[in-house]
């Protein structure tokens, strides 16, 4: 097993934390690592704020609970099953590991400027709908999958988090982040657990050659 083959493989998602608070050159060196991800065209659209003031992560707390009595309300209103309504209550006191993290990040996505395929839909030359939003999509996913494993590197551990966006409505606007599309959440830190391995599928599930 080479030194890659051991760094991705001992990647976990960490949701236990020291209190201490990473120093910044490590956080740096991380978002510097995320910047070399490819992009579509070399657009380089996603976008890396750390949330450092607790007056924006409370807000952000108030916000998501605000959301959650929303949708449970939603939810009764609509007769959803005793279920989807737990799955809904429970997912938002899952989340709230986040607060607690030592360091928080949302990312997201600048707006296309000259995306060649939103260039090629709007003129008609291709049909359906742009493929803009996907690789916004799969930009976020490269960048931050390079981001995390600088930080295993480093010793700290991170958790990427996407179910919060299930209880905000506007968050870029909360966030005060418009006109970038919020696509995650990632906490960071010195690892407090060590998560198990999760059981991961075969090669022959996932590889076929056509």
């Amino acid at each position: 097993m080479t030194a890659l083959d051991s760094l991705i493989c001992s990647r976990r998602s960490v949701r236990k934390y020291r209190k201490e608070i990473p120093p910044q050159e490590l956080i740096k060196a991380m978002v510097a690592c995320a910047l070399q991800a490819p992009s579509p065209a070399n657009r380089q659209p996603v976008r890396f704020f750390r949330i450092v003031r607790p007056e924006v992560r409370e807000t952000l707390r108030s916000a998501m609970e605000a959301g959650c009595r929303s949708r449970l309300a939603t939810a009764e209103e609509r007769g959803a099953s005793e279920i989807l309504k737990n799955v809904l209550a429970n997912y938002f006191r899952f989340l709230q590991f986040m607060f607690d993290a030592p360091v928080l990040f949302a990312v997201g996505t600048a707006p296309a400027r000259r995306s060649v395929a939103g260039k090629l839909y709007s003129s008609g030359i291709l049909a359906g709908d742009s493929r803009t939003s996907s690789d916004d999509d799969l930009s976020v996913g490269l960048a931050v999958m390079e981001w995390m494993l600088k930080g295993v590197e480093l010793g700290l551990g991170s958790c990427i988090l996407t179910a919060p966006l299930f209880y905000l409505d506007s968050p870029e606007e909360i966030l005060g982040i418009s006109p970038v599309t919020l696509k995650c959440f990632l906490t960071l830190g010195f690892p407090d657990e060590t998560p198990a391995l999760l059981k991961k599928k075969d090669l022959s599930d996932i590889y076929r050659e056509l």
